[in-house]
């Protein structure tokens, strides 16, 4: 399964770059898998191999076939082990311990060293097709990764064509830039249809005159006060 399959509707050219991209991918996937049976049979083994992930399950030697590398291997370990043992009887040895059992233990040693080998050559054998399908897999998803991205450039494309013009954010013509130390404030000017409309709202606002603050008229005297607005009744004296 790939890793970037999210379609885009309507996308031009991304279903034919998905589609290739997939059928490389799965004629690759198809000639390692066929490569994997042809390499179990020659070694003498069977397995179910998945179509899809490559992964052969079920693994287990060949009955009817003779000449597989497993079956050749285990005839001649046969042969070699039956050698030492005839060597040791020809020699006086006979089969049991002492010399005759250091013939036969040597034969299971190369027998051992074989299989060892033989193993690890289909191991390796099998990892490397591995491999392959990895590459093949990572080549299919950057394929679409770059048609997605493709797909996307184009469109936002399209949507900008239909728009008309629009801001362009890497455009800095026009603006100023404050002094060193300055406060950046300062420099942002108002529109002239900003300008001209406070001026009308200025120009309509009553003027009041300003009347001393709240902090101010805690140090004025009542009396002050009171004659501010009107003239405070006198009181005379009785001749």
């Amino acid at each position: 399964m790939s890793t970037y399959a999210t379609p885009i509707p309507g996308a031009y050219g991304y279903g034919q770059t998905a589609l290739a991209a997939q059928r490389a991918y799965g004629n690759a996937l198809a000639r390692l898998n066929q490569r994997r049976t042809s390499t179990l049979q020659t070694a003498g083994y069977r397995a179910d191999i998945n179509p899809e992930t490559g992964v052969a399950q079920n693994l287990r030697t060949d009955p009817f076939n003779q000449y597989g590398q497993f079956q050749t291997l285990n005839r001649s370990q046969a042969e070699r082990a039956a050698q030492a043992r005839m060597a040791g009887v020809n020699r006086g040895l006979g089969t049991g311990g002492g010399l005759a059992g250091q013939l036969r233990q040597q034969a299971q040693f190369y027998s051992g060293q074989e299989d060892a080998a033989f193993g690890r050559g289909l191991a390796e054998t099998l990892a490397g097709y591995q491999d392959q399908q990895q590459g093949a897999a990572f080549e299919r998803d950057q394929a679409l990764y770059q048609a997605e991205l493709e797909a996307a450039r184009q469109a936002t494309a399209d949507q900008e064509r239909m728009a008309g013009p629009s801001l362009n954010p890497a455009d800095y013509s026009g603006l100023e830039y404050p002094a060193y130390g300055a406060n950046p404030l300062d420099v942002v000017q108002p529109s002239a249809a900003v300008k001209k409309a406070v001026a009308v709202k200025t120009a309509a606002r009553p003027v009041r005159k300003p009347g001393p603050t709240a902090a101010a008229a805690r140090f004025i005297k009542p009396a002050q006060v009171y004659k501010n607005v009107n003239k405070l009744p006198t009181t005379k004296k009785k001749k």
